[in-house]
């Protein structure tokens, strides 16, 4: 993987992002499931904004990501 690939592109980075799942190191994408990715998917443009990249205009202003307690 290219690493100007992975910080250019939101959905390839989390794609290979390496997280803790029960003490292994997996990749997320290996593991999120679909509704996890959509949802990180929408806020990509409200975070290349925040990181100063020009983005086409959204009706997302912000958003909450949240879990509930098990």
């Amino acid at each position: 993987m290219n690493l100007k690939t992975i910080q250019s592109n939101a959905a390839e980075f989390r794609r290979t992002l390496l997280i803790d799942a029960d003490g292994q190191h997996v990749r997320l994408g290996e593991t999120i499931d679909v509704w996890q990715a959509e949802d990180f998917a929408a806020l990509d443009p409200v975070w290349r904004r925040v990181a100063g990249h020009e983005v086409q205009p959204t009706r997302l202003r912000d958003g909450v990501l949240e879990t509930s307690p098990p």
